[in-house]
């Protein structure tokens, strides 16, 4: 099970972007029909491909490598929607969770698991700040703004 894991967990950061923070934009614009016929899409998508990773392979990590595939495709469906209407760079969000997802299966392939995690704890930390200075820059500038006027 500790294999099957290793390979679904990154889908956890998919699936918790699109349940959390999309399904809430998509609340937010009156659009949760448009949301739910995606996802049954999606679902009916991922019935075929667990279907086929069992049948041409047979075992669970080929189906749980279905799921994250399916997954990634689950994010891009639901991002079209702010794509086409307010164009949206879904590319650096998408190369970001691709990135952090292989940094993911590459560190957890040593046997190690505290150096392992300490490792990918620090290229988390370092594709985060990389790929999100600025937005990190300005919640820091608030906080200290805030902790001032707190203060005085």
């Amino acid at each position: 099970s500790l294999v099957i894991f290793r390979i679904i967990l990154p889908g956890l950061a998919i699936s918790s972007a699109i349940t959390i923070v999309m399904h809430n934009y998509y609340k937010s614009f009156g659009k949760e029909t448009n949301f739910f016929i995606k996802s049954i899409i999606i679902l009916v998508l991922s019935a075929i491909a667990n279907f086929i990773a069992y049948k041409i392979f047979g075992t669970p990590e080929a189906i749980s490598i279905a799921s994250i595939v399916v997954m990634l495709l689950w994010y891009i469906l639901i991002e079209s929607y702010f794509i086409k209407n307010y164009r949206v760079n879904w590319i650096k969000n998408f190369i970001y969770m691709l990135l952090v997802a292989a940094g993911f299966y590459l560190i957890t392939c040593w046997n190690i698991w505290w150096a392992a995690m300490i490792v990918y704890l620090l290229f988390l930390s370092i594709a985060t700040y990389t790929f999100y200075r600025k937005d990190i820059n300005v919640i820091i500038k608030k906080l200290f703004k805030k902790k001032r006027r707190n203060n005085l």
